[in-house]
């Protein structure tokens, strides 16, 4: 056959890869993809949690200066 090499027992053609290659690529992608959605969920829960956190300490302490504020003036 021309343009392809016996590999192993199977006919590799040179231009392209073979349907198994592409199988275990994706199998490999799929894994990885998978492992790593947990720790970027959590990355985003630990972020909007930051910040609701952030955004009641500003609130308090607007509080506090106002109400310091009109302690002052009386």
């Amino acid at each position: 056959m021309k343009g392809c090499e016996l590999n192993m027992g199977y006919y590799h053609n040179k231009k392209g890869y073979l349907l198994i290659e592409i199988i275990i690529g994706i199998t490999l992608f799929g894994l990885i993809s998978v492992s790593l959605i947990p720790i970027l969920t959590n990355q985003f829960i630990h972020i909007n949690r930051s910040g609701r956190r952030t955004e009641a300490l500003y609130d308090n302490q607007k509080t506090i200066e106002s109400n310091s504020a009109l302690n002052l003036s009386s």
